[in-house]
């Protein structure tokens, strides 16, 4: 290596180090108090709700894919089916994060004789805690029936909102 070669990496480090030197800010008192659990709550609880504010609306992500919003009844099933009891997807979620809330938009293809097809097609959640969420609606859709009655046949989008706070402490 030539000098110049040196001279700059003895620079790039020294500037590195400097940069790294931990002069940190100071931590406020506030900063470091433990918060109060009904404080941490509704603190919860407006994220929660930021959250669902921001979720893209069926209408608009249907359009971008060319397929139509569910109708209400294909809606009130999928919710029916999303909240069974003996596979509660969304509460096994929330026993990871009893904060978690979000949407599922689902993708379900309706034939001449139901559902052909029903998946999770894009979701959007609080916390990680709704990967597992989408990962038991994507195995438990594949056993959900939908009969012929509900929409013509064709490709259909259906948005579940999720969203629970766990009562005061």
């Amino acid at each position: 290596m030539g000098q110049f070669q040196w001279r700059s990496l003895v620079g790039c480090l020294l500037a590195g180090a400097l940069a790294c030197s931990g002069d940190a800010p100071a931590k406020t008192a506030e900063a470091s108090a433990p918060i109060a659990p009904d404080k941490y709550l509704e603190k919860q609880k407006a994220f929660s709700d930021s959250v669902i504010r921001s979720v893209v609306p069926a209408d608009r992500i249907a359009k971008e894919i060319k397929h139509t919003v569910g109708p209400q009844r294909m809606k009130d099933s999928l919710t029916a089916l999303a909240s069974d009891s003996t596979g509660n997807c969304f509460a096994r979620g929330r026993a990871v994060d009893p904060y978690l809330s979000g949407a599922v938009n689902f993708w379900v293809y309706m034939s001449v004789v139901g559902a052909d097809k029903i998946s999770v097609y894009k979701s959007q959640w609080s916390s990680a805690a709704g990967r597992a969420v989408d990962d038991c609606f994507t195995l438990a859709a594949e056993k959900w029936k939908l009969p012929a009655t509900i929409a013509p046949p064709g490709p259909y989008l259906v948005q579940l909102i999720f969203k629970q706070i766990p009562p005061k402490l």
